[in-house]
């Protein structure tokens, strides 16, 4: 027939596995079939590299070019390989710890940027100040992290400089998929007002002593969103038997936090004083509680910048 089918496979620069071609079939109705397997590296199909198998034959003179890769998937069956809800990741950004805003130190801020969602290793994080792209220096990215609830997380932490962070420069942070042009993003600058926390602390009723109960020691209204809890005993031995939720944003821009402090019957006993140590970029603050029905005690501490 002079059907002779040339198979290539495309770039060829770039391949750096072998190919076969296998043999030339031909099926009850006439039709011929010819087959070229081609052999890549684990880490060239992950990187989201094109493959391009160019077929041509001169006696019909024609020539067919079908591509594949992780992001397109099969074009005969429209097999999307990587779905668009694993392409989708949700971007937070943080501040810098509470001892680097206290710090008179001309040092490295840094910046914390965290993605929530599926297949991580497929995304990439960038950073920019004042929507400049910032180089790979002080940047330090973590391996994503899997969760029972089939979520993954991944951190990346930023250095900016303290003399950028302090002049009010907007820091970004973009979570992008390799098979997506969409990027996720969140910004995060210094804030204009320093806000100090309203500090309370919720105590047990007296039918609640009779089973489990504990303090909450609850902080609200402030800005920015560092801020750091500690409970005390007899002003002293520092607790550990505590859970502290993360800093939640409310509709006004303003930071609140609440602290939950286990105790037992026997931990509450008369004259015994628990303390919430609330530290914040502005100052410091102690609330001191002794037995349910005794009244509290402020104590509020100033440190200055």
């Amino acid at each position: 027939s002079g059907f002779d089918p040339q198979i290539k496979w495309l770039p060829e620069l770039q391949i750096s596995s072998s190919s076969t071609k296998g043999a030339i079939t031909m099926s009850a109705d006439g039709r011929v079939a010819v087959t070229s397997r081609l052999q890549v590296l684990r880490s060239d199909w992950q990187s989201g590299n094109v493959f391009t198998c160019e077929v041509s034959d001169k006696s019909l003179n024609t020539t067919v070019n079908k591509s594949i890769s992780v992001c397109s998937g099969n074009p005969t069956t429209l097999n999307i390989i990587t779905p668009a809800s694993s392409q989708i990741a949700e971007v937070y950004v943080h501040g810098p710890p509470l001892q680097q805003l206290r710090s008179k130190e001309k040092a490295l801020m840094n910046i914390t940027c965290l993605l929530v969602g599926h297949n991580l290793k497929d995304f990439s994080i960038s950073w920019k100040v004042d929507n400049s792209e910032y180089s790979r220096q002080n940047v330090h990215q973590q391996q994503p992290k899997s969760h029972s609830n089939g979520t993954e997380t991944m951190q990346s932490f930023f250095g900016v400089s303290a003399e950028d962070w302090h002049a009010y420069k907007q820091v970004s942070c973009e979570g992008k998929h390799q098979c997506s042009n969409k990027g996720y993003e969140a910004q995060i600058s210094k804030s204009r007002d320093l806000l100090p926390p309203t500090v309370k602390i919720i105590q047990p009723t007296a039918s609640e002593m009779s089973s489990s109960n504990e303090l909450v020691c609850l902080a609200f209204d402030f800005t920015p969103e560092a801020i750091n809890i500690t409970w005390f005993r007899d002003g002293t031995s520092e607790l550990r038997d505590y859970n502290t939720s993360e800093p939640q944003r409310g509709a006004d821009g303003r930071f609140s936090i609440r602290s939950h402090l286990r105790l037992s019957l026997i931990d509450f006993l008369p004259g015994v004083v628990f303390t919430c140590k609330v530290t914040h970029a502005s100052f410091t603050k102690l609330l001191n509680l002794s037995r349910p029905g005794k009244t509290s005690s402020i104590h509020p501490v100033f440190s200055r910048r």
